[in-house]
């Protein structure tokens, strides 16, 4: 089996966590044909190739990658599906119902002979791989990009060894968790808990994710600059991540003690790309263009908790539904790898699916450390300390003449919606609003979206009518801008986008409000 340009071609140790070895998982073959299977797979463990440098490179015994690990993943690329290993440094693959391991390329290190400056790596320490993806880090953490596509029955693959655009080598620290997401075009995004349509439209969208030191999880997009996108994890960020995964848009992480969550989220999904928020499908507002009523983002859902013994190897797996051909991102299943009844497997279940199943795998080898999986939900018992912050400032309303109106933006984190922003209108009155945030990439906006609440909207209250009436047009959705400045945050309705600028010309700069920073 060819790969392009490069060409694929897996130690003598015992298989890597989530691999199931060949050899000893020979049960239901007897007599002569379990012997050749042997055989056959003992020649395999041997085998070794030595390059023209003299160097020796020995293939890794036969396995099945049914666990992603960062030495061991899998990919589906047009009804074909793939297992990739690192071993020794370098990465071997085989395809799906395929026994031997072939090595990657010239020596199963990333390359590209047309670009002299290749940065070429000595050794590979971890990959991740989803649908067309294959993501790898080196030693010293630069990751590299390799894209596959399948012409004339031929496995091609283009190697990167830089990242973003423009294009810049970039440096991630091994044992972050590098995980890519390749979540294919015109899918339906659709919320799991719910079965609400988050959107529909959109092209291909991939995004690499890791755990930063901070508990922060970090992303990018070969499309746009750099790999410092923030993403605060479940209880605003305050559950610390002991393990993660993602594939398909959907991520998924464990704390220590097996307390598990997912959530639907990528660098479209998070409202990161200008081009949608341009044409109106970032927003929350259904009398807009192309608009859905109700938010884009999804939140963080509490997965069910696993009765056995579970260890960190964790994955998310893009399945497909012959019915129903049509992708969408309730096709997901989560998998644990761990122990039961002294068997050793993998737990799974549907992203849909309410409680876990045991898979049990023989000859799959398990390795802690295993997770101090607690029973019942402990997920707030060791919450890490907050980063949302509480700001008081004023918001000048037209209905009030002029008068300041006491305002307090609560539970505010640039990089965590939504907040919460109070207005005091006087002692007896006062409108508590939902203010659901989105960093933009371009010039690095800040957008938001003010959500008026139900009661304030049918209130009966002549002074509240009059707000709602004069200061917000009548509408609960307001789009609106956050301005951070030296000093204060700046939360306006001065907001650039053309349809909303054609349909509210009367309220431009009506709303305007203040928060000073340290207070």
């Amino acid at each position: 089996m060819t790969a392009g340009g490069n060409y694929i071609k897996g130690d003598k140790t015992p298989s890597l966590p989530g691999d199931r070895v060949s050899i000893s998982g020979v049960s239901g073959e007897t007599g002569t044909d379990a012997l050749k299977k042997m055989k056959a797979e003992i020649k395999q463990a041997e085998k070794t190739v030595t390059l023209e440098d003299g160097t020796v490179i020995n293939y890794p015994p036969p396995s099945e990658v049914i666990i992603k690990t960062p030495e061991a993943t899998m990919m589906g690329l047009e009804k074909h599906e793939y297992q990739f290993k690192l071993y020794e440094g370098r990465v071997f693959m085989k395809q799906n119902g395929t026994e031997e391991w072939q090595l990657m390329g010239k020596d199963g290190l990333p390359d590209d002979e047309k670009k002299e400056d290749f940065n070429r790596p000595a050794k590979m320490v971890e990959i991740s791989a989803d649908k067309s993806n294959l993501y790898g880090l080196s030693e010293e953490g630069v990751l590299y990009r390799g894209c596959f596509d399948r012409k004339d029955g031929d496995f091609k693959i283009e190697w990167h060894d830089k990242f973003g655009f423009p294009a810049q080598k970039t440096v991630i620290p091994p044992g972050s968790f590098l995980s890519v997401s390749n979540r294919i075009g015109d899918s339906k995004v659709i919320e799991p808990s719910t079965g609400r349509v988050v959107y529909k439209e959109g092209v291909g969208v991939t995004t690499v994710f890791f755990k930063g030191q901070d508990n922060i999880i970090r992303y990018g997009d070969p499309w746009v600059k750099g790999v410092d996108h923030k993403l605060f994890g479940p209880h605003r960020g305050r559950l610390e991540i002991h393990s993660m995964a993602v594939a398909g848009g959907l991520l998924f992480v464990s704390d220590k003690d097996g307390n598990m969550y997912t959530r639907l989220y990528d660098f479209d999904l998070g409202g990161r790309n200008n081009l949608y928020e341009m044409i109106g499908l970032y927003n929350f507002n259904p009398d807009r263009m192309k608009g859905y009523p109700q938010p884009f983002q999804a939140d963080w859902e509490k997965q069910p908790k696993i009765q056995g013994q579970i260890t960190g190897n964790l994955c998310v797996i893009q399945t497909t539904d012959e019915q129903n051909p049509q992708s969408n991102t309730q096709l997901r299943e989560l998998r644990v790898q761990g122990r039961k009844d002294g068997k050793n497997g993998y737990f799974h279940k549907a992203i849909t699916e309410k409680e876990w199943q045991f898979k049990e795998v023989p000859g799959m080898q398990v390795k802690g450390p295993f997770l101090n999986n607690t029973p019942v939900d402990t997920s707030m018992n060791n919450l890490l300390p907050s980063k949302d912050a509480d700001y008081k400032g004023t918001v000048d309303l037209k209905s009030q003449h002029g008068r300041p109106v006491l305002a307090e933006l609560k539970a505010f984190n640039i990089d965590d919606s939504p907040a919460k922003i109070n207005l005091y209108i006087d002692d007896e009155r006062s409108i508590d609003m939902t203010m659901h945030v989105r960093r933009l990439y371009f010039k690095n906006q800040i957008i938001a979206t003010l959500e008026l609440p139900d009661n304030v909207m049918k209130s009966q209250d002549p002074v509240i009518q009059e707000i709602v009436k004069k200061d917000f047009g009548g509408k609960k959705f307001q789009n609106m801008q956050v301005e951070d400045r030296q000093d204060k945050y700046v939360v306006h309705n001065n907001h650039w986008d053309v349809f909303d600028w054609l349909r509210l010309p009367n309220l431009r700069n009506t709303l305007w409000m203040e928060f000073p920073k340290g207070k």
